[in-house]
């Protein structure tokens, strides 16, 4: 998030009309303009949403969604089951056979089941939403209020404060200027072209040593053996093995 101190006469422009920019139109981005269009005052805000992608663009693959971000989304305007992928409380996790490690697999919920567990006594209802990305976004887009313009194809490179003046300056390619606003809220990710402002040198980013790969199979049944194919069945599938 990108601020400055405010002086008396800013304040009072902002309970006149804030003007805000969000740098992200992901989920997060669109979710804080949600609920600031649905529940803020339409007339406190003028909020604008810059996205670096295409309209309709391809936004990767789906989340597990915790139940307090199910409930920011539904404060958004979303329907959370919509999003919702077929079957998608079912997990296999499976070991990889190596030499010294036997192949086992853990279902999930089938497991629980077996003895006699339900998914709501553990919370297993709440947690495990596993959702379409595209739909995710596509639906938040939707549910905007009309005091939210979204802006596509939109680079931003960085940001700048005016001296003298109660605002920030949004900038685009070659420092090009996006527009000026009271508050800045950066929901670009790690790699943010405003991370410089946004965090200090001890917060930034940084790599925990552990790698996680995620990828999408379209069809199982052609690139998959058939006891691989059978053991999947509708659910989601995890591997994971030794390090080396």
């Amino acid at each position: 998030m990108v601020h400055q101190p405010m002086t008396n006469k800013a304040a009072t422009n902002i309970r006149q009309k804030m003007r805000l920019a969000i740098s992200g139109g992901g989920p997060a981005g669109l979710t804080l303009a949600g609920i600031l269009s649905r529940e803020g005052n339409s007339e406190a805000f003028d909020i604008t949403v810059f996205e670096r992608n295409t309209i309709n663009s391809d936004q990767g693959s789906g989340w597990d969604i915790i139940k307090d971000a199910q409930d920011s989304l539904t404060r958004a305007g979303l329907n959370v089951a919509s999003i919702q992928r077929k079957e998608s409380d079912t997990f296999r996790f499976y070991k990889v056979q190596d030499e010294k490690h036997p192949v086992y697999c853990m279902r999930m919920p089938s497991l629980l089941s077996r003895f006699g567990i339900q998914k709501d006594q553990i919370g297993m209802d709440e947690a495990n939403l596993e959702t379409d990305r595209t739909k995710l976004v596509s639906g938040l887009t939707a549910s905007l209020g009309p005091n939210v313009k979204v802006n596509y194809e939109s680079y931003i490179s960085g940001a700048r404060r005016n001296e003298g003046e109660d605002s920030i300056e949004l900038l685009g390619h070659n420092g090009s200027s996006l527009g000026e606003f009271n508050l800045i809220v950066d929901a670009s990710g790690a790699r943010s072209p405003l991370r410089n402002i946004r965090f200090s040198p001890k917060a930034d980013a940084f790599y925990t040593g552990t790698t996680i790969i995620q990828y999408l199979v379209n069809s199982p049944e052609k690139s998959w053996d058939k006891d691989i194919v059978d053991r999947l069945g509708e659910g989601s599938l995890a591997l994971y093995g030794p390090t080396e």
